[in-house]
């Protein structure tokens, strides 16, 4: 029996139901989480390692990556899924003294 605080029972549950189940909600929801990530410099986001996001944020995820400087990946899961891998571009000019 799995209790409800193991990590099992946590990775399947809605914590947080919201109260706006539109597509446009949770598209920019889940870009927000992303974005907060790339803020935060991350170098490497998403990929194998991490969930799958949906498909219809795609031209929002390459304009975000445009935006923040990373190169983005994203290789088709099915069914309206996509695994999107950010990977931040390294400086390429720097300013010598």
């Amino acid at each position: 029996m799995i209790d409800d605080f193991s990590p099992d029972a946590a990775e399947f549950r809605c914590l947080v139901p919201f109260p706006d189940q539109s597509e446009n909600f949770v598209l920019g929801f889940e870009a927000g989480m992303i974005w907060q990530r790339m803020v935060s410099g991350e170098t490497t986001i998403g990929g194998l390692d991490e969930i799958a996001t949906h498909a219809g944020n795609i031209a929002v995820f390459q304009r975000m990556a445009d935006a923040q400087g990373y190169d983005l990946m994203t290789d088709d899961a099915g069914d309206g899924w996509i695994i999107a891998t950010f990977t931040k571009r390294k400086n390429r000019f720097r300013l010598v003294k």
